[in-house]
C-alpha cells in the first residue's frame, strides 16, 4: 500500500519537473523570437 503512494509521489514529481522543464525552454524561445524579430513584440 505504502509503496503505491511512494510511487504516484514519484510521478508527480517527475511531471512537475517536466512541466518547469517545458516552461522554461518555452520562456527561452519566446526570447529567442523576441531578439530575432523586435518589433513584432
Amino acid at each position: 500500500m505504502m509503496n503505491r503512494v511512494f510511487l504516484k509521489g514519484r510521478n508527480l514529481l517527475s511531471t512537475s519537473e517536466h512541466y518547469l522543464n517545458h516552461l522554461r525552454t518555452t520562456q527561452k524561445t519566446q526570447e529567442r523570437l523576441k531578439r530575432m524579430y523586435p518589433d513584432s513584440s
